[in-house]
């Protein structure tokens, strides 16, 4: 009897408990850990040293100049820095060197270059040089030399060919470097004999080299050498899919197989990054050559991304890339970017809008990868290249006060009054100087961001506008979240959010026990610990 009356007390009870509801938490924004200096994010810094920071008034940027901003780039977080060509050249860009082994005497000397080398490696930063394996320009002294006539021991370095036979050779496959014949890429000499034509794919004033002679591999490994014993601790490489003009074809993996080969004879660990300015299908088998090479689509399709306000496919496109390279070489490095020296710059693609340049960032900072970033994308530089290539490599905006500043070109798109220098966007948390810094710094604290695995939802399952990824590194878990589009998403997550590491432009999260609700206004970001 006791039994039956305490189990009518217990349903009696249910019924009378009121049901309660559990109310979601506003999850506080703790911001990240402190940053304890180990730049785990492997982050690299594109520089074009004539427009970088001038240090003797000559209005010309130079190895000193650059030398004193080493410093603060280390304290940004960066690892790594990529010199524009800085041989002597009759160009203002470099990419037809004169002399593989001097510095541009508008830059500085050796020297300069040397202590310069030092400065960074003290402050852990690598030095990166552009190394131009494709063609020299026209006035360096092998093939002023090769113009002399067929009898110079130099003409063999270069292609000739007499301007009566150039395309008969082309077609019986005795140039074999050329495929098809363009009368276009076939020059006349400045000087010797004016029946012959020389190839040069660029242009005249950029002859190419002749893969096929073993004298051309000579000479480059003599030049890399010369470098790596000056300290340098990695090459990025020219235009490396016209050494042979054969795109897809085995002889250009093979040169540079065979190129990397013999640099790492000098230095085991000498870093190369290729430009294969193509899509990732053409990019990826040259990474069984050399381990790193630009993926050009990091950029082409988060632009897309950010102007069409259509943030889900992202994640895929890059997992569609990754597959492709880990095909080609297990060991690859993924080599992320934002624009570069070729490319409008990132701020004008994105029609000057300062929120989806810091979204940009924030992305290739949270993204697997090596990210490469382009002087001046932190302040907001802007440029075309529809009027020249000198509008995407305009000075850079130190100060209104010109300290600094180079003047070799007048900027028409970079002024003070259309960019905020730097001195005044650092005293700005809300700059893009300050978040691009903040992004950086964010993914040498997190070993998930640097090199975590990612994971991402079928982008049938998540609104346009929203681009969402997990990152996990051991214990270490993180969650990203952007809205793209125009309008407010809610959305809720399958995790409970621990802390929120960073909110941009007024996102917010609400947890129950086992779910997270994000809130991102337009062009907002959250970042969650879970």
């Amino acid at each position: 009897m006791k039994k039956i009356l305490l189990l009518l007390t217990l349903i009696l009870s249910l019924f009378s408990c009121e049901k309660v509801s559990v109310e979601p938490s506003p999850i506080e924004v703790t911001g990240p850990i402190n940053w304890d200096g180990i730049k785990r994010g492997d982050v690299r810094y594109e520089i074009f040293v004539r427009s970088y920071s001038d240090s003797d008034g000559d209005g010309i940027g130079d190895i000193n100049g650059l030398a004193t901003k080493i410093p603060m780039i280390s304290d940004w977080g960066i690892k790594a820095i990529w010199l524009m060509p800085i041989n002597p050249s009759p160009s203002y860009h470099g990419y037809d060197v004169q002399n593989y082994k001097d510095i541009n005497p508008e830059y500085g000397t050796l020297a300069d270059f040397d202590r310069m080398v030092k400065v960074a490696h003290n402050n852990e930063v690598e030095v990166i040089i552009d190394m131009v394996i494709n063609h020299t320009s026209k006035s360096h002294p092998w093939f002023l030399s090769a113009c002399l006539g067929p009898d110079s021991p130099q003409r063999n370095l270069y292609i000739f060919a007499h301007k009566d036979s150039v395309e008969i050779l082309i077609n019986q496959g005795k140039i074999p470097s050329i495929r098809n014949y363009h009368s276009e890429n076939w020059h006349i000499p400045d000087t010797g004999d004016k029946n012959y034509r020389y190839y040069g794919l660029f242009s005249s004033w950029m002859p190419d080299f002749n893969p096929e002679n073993p004298a051309v591999m000579d000479s480059l490994l003599s030049i890399g050498k010369f470098w790596i014993d000056r300290g340098v601790d990695g090459f990025r490489l020219d235009a490396i899919k016209h050494i042979y003009q054969i795109e897809r074809g085995e002889e250009n993996y093979s040169f540079l197989k065979r190129y990397r080969a013999g640099l790492l004879n000098f230095k085991s660990d000498f870093y190369l990054v290729g430009e294969v300015l193509d899509d990732y299908d053409v990019v990826a088998p040259f990474l069984a050559s050399i381990p790193a090479c630009f993926n050009f689509n990091s950029w082409w399709k988060l632009s897309w991304a950010l102007t069409n306000s259509t943030g889900k496919y992202y994640t895929k496109d890059m997992n569609d890339c990754v597959n492709a390279f880990i095909n080609s070489n297990p060991d690859y490095i993924h080599v992320t970017k934002l624009s570069n020296h070729d490319e409008d710059r990132t701020m004008t693609v994105l029609s000057d809008n300062k929120n989806r340049a810091k979204m940009a960032a924030l992305i290739i900072a949270t993204m697997p990868g090596q990210p490469y970033f382009y002087y001046g994308e932190e302040i907001g530089m802007r440029g075309s290249k529809s009027s020249g290539d000198e509008n995407v490599r305009e000075p850079y905006l130190w100060s209104s006060s010109a300290s600094g500043n180079t003047t070799w070109w007048i900027s028409r798109w970079n002024t003070s009054s259309y960019v905020t220098p730097l001195d005044e966007q650092l005293n700005d948390k809300n700059s893009i100087a300050s978040c691009f810094i903040e992004a950086i710094q964010l993914r040498n604290i997190y070993k998930a961001l640097s090199n975590g695995s990612i994971s991402y939802p079928d982008y049938n399952d998540v609104p346009d506008g929203l681009m969402i990824y997990k990152r996990v590194k051991d214990s270490q878990r993180i969650l990203i979240a952007h809205n793209l589009g125009s309008s407010a998403i809610n959305y809720q997550l399958d995790v409970t959010a621990l802390s929120v590491i960073l909110s941009r432009n007024g996102a917010t999260a609400e947890t129950t026990k086992k779910i997270t609700s994000v809130n991102l206004p337009s062009l907002s970001t959250i970042i969650i610990e879970y």
